[in-house]
C-alpha cells in the first residue's frame, strides 16, 4: 500500500497486473487522460470485461472519495 502513489512505480514490488491496475488507477484518480500505453497494460492483462469492472469501481471509488472530502 505504501508504494500506490508512487510514480514510477517500484520495481519488484507487484506484479504486471497489478501495476496495470495501480497506473490506471493514478492517472485516472488526477483525471489525466488514459493513454495508449496505460490502456494496452490493462489489456494485456484483463478482459474487456475485466477492464469495465476496473474502470467502474476506480471511479466509483474515486467519487466516494470526493464526497466524503467535501462533507468530513
Amino acid at each position: 500500500m505504501r508504494h500506490l502513489t508512487d510514480d514510477p512505480l517500484p520495481d519488484g514490488v507487484y506484479g504486471e497486473a497489478e501495476a496495470a491496475i495501480i497506473r490506471y488507477a493514478q492517472k485516472s484518480t488526477r483525471l489525466a487522460p488514459i493513454d495508449d500505453a496505460t490502456y494496452g497494460d490493462l489489456e494485456r492483462n484483463f478482459s474487456k470485461e475485466q477492464i469495465i469492472d476496473i474502470c467502474l469501481t476506480v471511479g466509483l471509488s474515486n467519487m466516494i472519495n470526493r464526497f466524503h472530502a467535501t462533507f468530513l
